[in-house]
């Protein structure tokens, strides 16, 4: 991919996910690093659907052309090297699992405003990946500052006082 290590997204189209993907297209950006964008597809669904006798293979093929295409179709236009992978399990346990296989940098993943009642009784990838994953987890809120992908004046500024 590059010679840096890549980062790491969770994603699953909803808006904390494009404000995850957004944050880690300009961080790999900055870096010079790829992405691995990852659809971790719960068994869950696929067992409702066929307990109502539905065949889930065109929805699992749509989401992984979207996955493919339309859904990293921003990252492109930065000419931000870019992988996907279409994979089943967990959320959770499958991006500690990916990103320990890739080693990559960091994991980014988009965050509900959520009570802390409602990550107990539901959970949250996020927390898990905190808890679990042997890399840093960078969280981004659904209503993140950003508008489109690409760089933003004051992460330009930031990067360049670093190098300094």
């Amino acid at each position: 991919m590059t010679g840096g290590r890549a980062i790491l997204v969770g994603y699953d189209d909803g808006h904390p996910a494009r404000a995850a993907l957004r944050w880690a297209a300009e961080e790999a950006q900055l870096r010079s690093v790829g992405l691995i964008v990852a659809y971790v597809s719960s068994p869950g669904w696929e067992l409702e659907l066929a307990a109502l006798q539905i065949n889930p293979d065109p929805i699992r093929r749509d989401l992984e052309q979207q996955l493919r295409g339309s859904w990293i179709e921003a990252v492109r236009m930065l000419d931000v090297p870019c992988e996907t992978r279409f994979v089943y399990g967990q959320p959770g346990p499958v991006l500690v699992e990916l990103a320990d296989a890739e080693d990559v940098a960091c994991i980014a993943v988009g965050v509900n405003r959520h009570t802390r009642l409602h990550e107990r009784v539901l959970g949250s990838v996020g927390i898990y990946l905190v808890h679990h994953a042997g890399c840093p987890v960078v969280q981004v809120p659904a209503g993140a500052p950003h508008d489109g992908v690409g760089l933003t004046y004051r992460n330009r500024e930031a990067h360049r006082s670093r190098s300094r």
